[in-house]
């Protein structure tokens, strides 16, 4: 899915995209093209605004997939993080890459994350900058009857 958005959504020239951790080899219960919508949108917002190194990060928590994408620039400004998921909130593109959007992309990305049993969350970054965190729960395997 993530090789597939980054398909879609190539590096631009001055970014650095790294992918890291243990992508595990489960089965959540969404439509392939639904979450790499989401992953887009998550790269797209990271090479507007954010940082030149973006890292995309997978890992198995209990019973959820945690896919992560995080920058190191500024992070999403204070002001804007109560509003963040709501339609037509726009940050300033302090990133200089591209056009700023119409500020629908991550209210559309929570939604279709929520639809699925999911949860999309901002996180400052560990270090600096943004990161953003799509939780899975794993599809369990369906008894037979």
């Amino acid at each position: 899915m993530v090789a597939d958005a980054l398909k879609i959504a190539p590096t631009p020239e001055g970014r650095i995209v790294t992918t890291e951790g243990n992508w595990p080899a489960v089965s959540v219960s969404a439509e392939r093209a639904s979450l790499t919508r989401v992953v887009v949108n998550l790269l797209t917002n990271a090479y507007r605004y954010g940082g030149p190194i973006i890292t995309v990060t997978s890992e198995q928590v209990g019973q959820d997939v945690h896919l992560s994408v995080e920058d190191n620039g500024s992070g999403v400004p204070e002001d804007l993080v109560a509003t963040l998921f709501q339609q037509f909130t726009k940050g300033r593109n302090t990133g200089s890459i591209g056009s700023t959007g119409r500020g629908l992309g991550l209210a559309l990305a929570r939604e279709t994350v929520d639809s699925i049993g999911g949860r999309l969350e901002y996180m400052p970054g560990q270090s600096h900058g943004a990161c953003f965190v799509v939780t899975l729960p794993i599809e369990r395997p369906r008894r037979a009857s």
